[in-house]
């Protein structure tokens, strides 16, 4: 059996009004932006009207707790993949957004 293969594709945007930022994304397709703190990161985050589920990775306590506290997304997994997850089942932690 025949079919399509579309190769990923990982863009870094520099600017988060970027077309690549504020749409949905479908197929095998990355937006990354970089922040210079974690601070910043949740602000671009949070700047999404996507927002359904997100995940965040850190060593830091404190970095885990604010994601907690400030990231405001359906969602929210702290530590494990979010890839696949089922919406409302059980979230080990939910935002508020």
């Amino acid at each position: 059996m025949g079919g399509y293969f579309i190769a990923p594709a990982i863009f870094e945007i520099g600017d988060n009004n970027n077309r690549l930022m504020r749409e949905e994304l479908f197929g095998p397709v990355i937006a990354l932006a970089r922040a210079d703190t974690f601070g910043r990161a949740i602000e671009i985050a949070n700047d999404s009207a996507f927002k359904l589920t997100g995940a965040v990775f850190s060593r830091s306590p404190t970095n885990l707790d604010r994601a907690r506290r400030e990231f405001r997304v359906g969602n929210l997994y702290l530590n494990r993949g979010s890839t696949g997850a089922m919406v409302g089942a059980g979230s080990p932690s939910v935002g508020s957004g």
